[in-house]
């Protein structure tokens, strides 16, 4: 989910690379804080957009990242939960980040109105 039609390079950050503290501080957690958390469907993003109404972006950026990008991926976690880093398995920096957005993001919907038979 998204802020906005228009991502922004912060869009595709993860908590830890905005510098918001976390909530917890177990290893596995902290290494999971991290990472930029996705979800793998159109619709599993929506479900939970609804379910936690809209606070984090009532847009979702739809992706479409071939398995030669350079990132690393952990998941699927529970209900298509993945976690994106770079290609050596550290945190996205702004730059990874901003290729993530310029390269693969194919498309923005609203979350709200948009079902998913419209897309």
């Amino acid at each position: 989910m998204v802020a906005s039609d228009s991502p922004t390079t912060r869009d595709f950050l993860s908590q830890a690379a905005r510098r918001q503290p976390p909530p917890r501080q177990d290893a596995e957690f902290l290494e999971a804080w991290q990472g930029l958390s996705v979800l793998d469907t159109y619709r599993v993003a929506r479900q939970n957009g609804k379910k936690l109404r809209w606070r984090h972006g009532e847009y979702i950026a739809i992706l479409s990242i071939p398995d030669d990008a350079p990132f690393t991926y952990k998941g699927p976690e529970h209900r298509g939960h993945w976690m994106i880093y770079d290609a050596e398995g550290n945190m996205l920096t702004e730059e990874g980040a901003e290729l993530l957005r310029q390269t693969y993001v194919v498309r923005v919907v609203h979350g709200p109105s948009t079902e998913e038979s419209a897309l």
